[in-house]
């Protein structure tokens, strides 16, 4: 089964694009996908409270992943305390959580420090799915992939530009149960760029032959459930290409991703092709 949608939903400038004005974003979005990737927990310690009134408006087949709180991905010091009660505050979306998601950035590299690292939320996540993001090649090695195996881990395949020691999207299961994969485009200009807007490093819109290749990799992952999840969300780019993905998996859309592209460009004067 796929899970397909895009990494948050809550975007100002998503409004006129893929919002209807007068409809509440969330209840919208959960019309036209069955997954989302809630991403402002990464930034937000929300409390258990937030998290038990989002479950209220979950359908019974709408599914999650959460992602985890920086802290836990940027900083090395993180206490159990920190991170049992992350678990306990999200606790109330059980039900509905495919996983949770920890995504460590490019300096994270491949260390004994870090594998004991990720055994260690591993270890206090255990009554979760744990998935993993990783963004160095030092982690290409099968030492590290027989570990996220070992432990049930799912490693997350992600495409990004192709520069420095950027993984290259793969279609990797280490979780015979659920695989993930994760596109954040291939802005090559403003990826390593810390001078910009953080939008800016998102502002990518795959083309139709590049999603051709994506499904075909997507295919590939020998996975009964299979998580997609876009992050390039400047402007809804992330929706249009998601939508895009969904038909050439099979899968028709609701609603037409023409009328979407329509709406970008009456509220842009650059079009999108």
């Amino acid at each position: 089964m796929y899970f397909i949608g895009t990494a948050g939903f809550s975007y100002r400038d998503w409004e006129d694009v893929f919002y209807p004005k007068g409809y509440d974003k969330f209840s919208y979005y959960s019309m036209i996908f069955n997954f989302l990737e809630l991403n402002s927990t990464f930034y937000s310690p929300f409390e258990k409270r937030f998290f038990d009134n989002f479950a209220k408006r979950l359908k019974p087949d709408f599914k999650l992943v959460i992602k985890a709180h920086q802290n836990f991905t940027h900083r090395k010091d993180f206490s159990e305390a920190e991170l049992k009660d992350f678990l306990f505050n999200i606790s109330g979306l059980k039900p509905y959580l495919l996983c949770i998601l920890f995504q460590f950035p490019y300096s994270f590299h491949f260390s004994t420090e870090n594998i004991e690292r990720i055994e260690k939320i591993r270890q206090l996540g255990c009554d979760y799915n744990i998935s993993i993001e990783v963004r160095h090649q030092s982690f290409l090695q099968d030492k590290f992939f027989e570990f996220c195996k070992k432990n049930n881990i799912i490693f997350v395949n992600i495409d990004q530009p192709q520069i420095s020691y950027n993984i290259p999207l793969l279609s990797t299961v280490t979780n015979q149960n659920l695989t993930y994969f994760r596109f954040h485009g291939r802005r090559a200009d403003n990826w390593f760029n810390e001078n910009i807007e953080p939008y800016q490093r998102y502002d990518y819109l795959y083309s139709e032959d590049e999603l051709k290749n994506l499904a075909e990799i997507i295919k590939n992952g020998d996975c009964e459930n299979i998580i997609i999840s876009f992050n390039n969300h400047y402007r809804a780019k992330a929706v249009i290409n998601a939508l895009q993905l969904k038909n050439l998996l099979g899968e028709k859309p609701i609603i037409s991703v023409d009328q979407i592209i329509r709406n970008f460009e009456n509220s842009n004067e650059n079009s999108l092709f």
